[in-house]
């Protein structure tokens, strides 16, 4: 082994307790933004929520990261030293977790979650920058593995976390946010400590570049942020109302059923956004779409005949989907792209992606007259009828 080699071992283990705490941070953040999924019938029931109060509640968080996407996504082109964005994001996530487990009304939850948004939006930029810096000798694969298999942990272990707090009836409205400011805390501690004293420039940074707010192909990119757009509305809707579905199909086991459901479903999703990556983008859309058609009928079925064998397949597929979308609407904004605008494109997709989280409040309005199961047929069939129209507009798209 030559010098270079040693160097470079060397420097990949002195980073290692770094990577280490910003994936943490990662994890605990997104730990957060999915671990109240399971508890919002006991919300709803303890606080006197109504579904819209409850909906309102789950899109909270989108205004939090919508307005740090916008605030402090541009306050992060400022400081080289993205701990000054870190390091407050997971202070907040600390006092979002507190407040959680204090909460005492509906307007403790609805600011506990709206400051949950507002860290995940802050600290998730930072943090992947951080680690594409670290991680620079590899083109920044380490880094984009580890962001993702940081969001698929952080999202799967919330749901599971709440459900088995919910299940041995183990301080479920107190437990789950205790373990998100204690990882926190300890997140903040670890890279407040072994922050590297020099990091390593963006792999592509140059100042002298012009960027447009111009998007270029309105059309094909509007087509792209719809089916963005789509599969987050369905995920939210999904996270909103399914632990209340689930004890109609599940019974008392419901809570629990419902945990491990979501679990896998958004396990299956990160594990189809790597899959995904490695198809066609266009294909990758496509195959997202008829796998969403399918799961909306076994869930349909599901729901109608009180199947959780038909709806745990429903939401398998709804897993693919989900990657398959997001990964292929993505890529394929990147690809109609130039180097000028791409970061306007990107920033406008994820906003109007993130908008998708206020539609379980309409859904909501909705259950508070009628019965949860005839809203949910009805929106079933609704999305349906949408998805294939777009995936005919899609189809038509010359990419």
């Amino acid at each position: 082994m030559n010098t270079s080699q040693k160097s470079n071992e060397l420097n990949k283990k002195s980073n290692l307790p770094i990577i280490f705490f910003l994936s943490l941070s990662l994890i605990t953040a997104l730990i957060n933004s999915s671990v109240p999924t399971p508890l919002y019938p006991y919300y709803k029931e303890i606080f006197k929520l109504s579904a819209t109060m409850v909906s309102v509640v789950y899109g909270a968080y989108a205004t939090g990261v919508i307005i740090a996407l916008l605030v402090i996504g541009k306050l992060s082109n400022l400081f080289d030293d993205k701990r000054i964005l870190i390091l407050p994001s997971l202070f907040i996530v600390f006092i979002a977790g507190i407040l959680f487990s204090r909460s005492n009304s509906f307007l403790d939850l609805f600011i506990a979650r709206f400051l949950t948004g507002i860290a995940t939006g802050g600290l998730t930029g930072a943090a992947n920058i951080s680690l594409l810096k670290i991680c620079k000798k590899d083109n920044g694969k380490t880094a984009a593995f580890i962001a993702v298999l940081s969001f698929t942990l952080g999202l799967s272990l919330g749901p599971l976390i709440s459900g088995l707090s919910i299940e041995y009836n183990f301080y479920y409205l107190k437990f789950p946010f205790y373990i998100i400011s204690l990882f926190s805390a300890i997140s903040f501690i670890g890279i407040a400590i072994y922050w590297p004293k020099k990091i390593s420039e963006p792999i592509t940074i140059n100042n002298e570049k012009k960027y447009s707010n111009k998007i270029l192909h309105v059309n094909k990119f509007i087509i792209c942020a719809i089916s963005l757009f789509l599969c987050w509305m369905f995920a939210a809707c999904i996270l909103t109302f399914g632990p209340t579905l689930s004890k109609l199909i599940g019974g008392d086991k419901g809570e629990l059923y419902f945990s491990f459901i979501i679990t896998a479903y958004l396990l299956i999703a990160g594990v189809s956004q790597i899959i995904s990556k490695k198809l066609e983008s266009k294909h990758s859309v496509i195959f997202g779409y008829t796998s969403q058609l399918f799961s909306f009928s076994l869930l349909f079925m599901g729901l109608y005949f009180k199947s959780p064998l038909l709806s745990l397949a429903g939401f398998i597929l709804a897993g693919y989907a989900y990657g398959a979308l997001f990964v292929g609407s993505a890529s394929l904004v990147n690809h109609i792209s130039n180097e000028e605008n791409h970061a306007r494109s990107i920033s406008l997709l994820y906003l109007i992606a993130y908008t998708a989280n206020w539609i379980p409040i309409l859904i909501g309005f909705f259950v508070d007259i009628y019965a949860i199961e005839n809203v949910t047929y009805i929106s079933l069939l609704s999305f349906s009828l949408i998805e294939i129209l777009v995936l005919f507009l899609f189809k038509k798209t010359q990419f």
